[in-house]
């Protein structure tokens, strides 16, 4: 059998075999060192005679080796890109979502802070308005105290006078009544 009929076998039996698991570009690798390792040393000029059908047939496999190891590196790549992208998009949903949750809250404090300020100045206002009424009933207070005082002045100073009327019309009636009694003492 001749070279290129081992590498066409061998090339049959990798592509017969691709249900089957393939072997590993290192394990390839390895079998061409054995391959080197077994053959036989040529004295005095450092070189090794191999077969060159198995060592054409290790070649040929690593061929169909390297494709399908390039397929899953560029599947494994493609995967890693997709997942990448996925991230970037997560990342960037997440970004947005997170910058709107703030602003929310940027809004709702500014809301916060503005009803608060008008709430400090309804405060501010009804207090005013408070402290001008309790000051206004305060007055009327004052001056219907001070008109109460007057009118109770006005109506004991009535009094005072009436009763010192009363009082001189008793003394008078005391008097007329003594003038009596002692006109009726010293004539009997």
């Amino acid at each position: 059998m001749g070279q290129r009929d081992a590498r066409t076998d061998s090339l049959q039996k990798s592509k017969g075999s691709k249900g089957k698991a393939r072997m590993a570009i290192q394990e390839l690798i390895e079998r061409l060192e054995n391959i080197i390792a077994q053959g036989s040393r040529l004295p005095l000029v450092g070189k090794v005679v191999v077969s060159m059908d198995e060592v054409l047939a290790v070649l040929d496999e690593l061929r169909l080796a390297v494709p399908e190891e390039v397929r899953e590196a560029r599947r494994i790549v493609k995967e890693r890109d997709h997942m990448l992208s996925e991230a970037q998009r997560e990342s960037a949903r997440l970004l947005a979502d997170s910058q709107e949750a703030l602003d929310s809250r940027i809004r709702d404090t500014e809301m916060v802070k503005l009803a608060e300020e008008r709430a400090r100045g309804v405060l501010k206002k009804a207090q005013a308005e408070a402290q001008a009424i309790l000051e206004d009933a305060e007055s009327h207070i004052d001056a219907a105290k001070a008109g109460a005082d007057r009118y109770a002045l006005e109506v004991l100073q009535k009094l005072d006078v009436q009763l010192a009327s009363f009082q001189n019309a008793v003394r008078k009636g005391i008097e007329v009544l003594e003038r009596e009694k002692a006109k009726i003492d010293h004539g009997n």
